[in-house]
C-alpha cells in the first residue's frame, strides 16, 4: 500500500524539526545524524525523538520553566 501526500507540509515541518517539542535546530540536527549513525535509516526519525526525550528530562531535572 502506497500513500501519497499531496497536501501542504506546514503541518509536518514543526513535528519533524522540533517546533512543538521546543527542540533547537542544532540539537535536532545532531539527533538526526546521531540516529542515522546509530540506528540506520530508522534513526532518521528515532534520533530526534530520543534527543527530545533527553532534553525534556534535563529541563525537568534542572527546573527550567516555559
Amino acid at each position: 500500500m502506497t500513500l501519497i501526500w499531496l497536501g501542504d507540509t506546514e503541518d509536518l515541518d514543526p513535528a519533524l524539526v522540533g517546533g512543538k517539542a521546543r527542540l533547537p535546530f542544532l540539537l535536532a540536527l545532531i539527533g538526526i545524524f546521531g540516529g542515522l549513525r546509530t540506528f540506520g535509516l530508522i534513526g532518521l526519525f528515532l534520533g530526534p525523538v530520543i534527543m527530545t526525550a533527553l532534553l525534556t528530562v534535563l529541563r525537568e531535572w534542572v527546573g527550567i520553566k516555559d
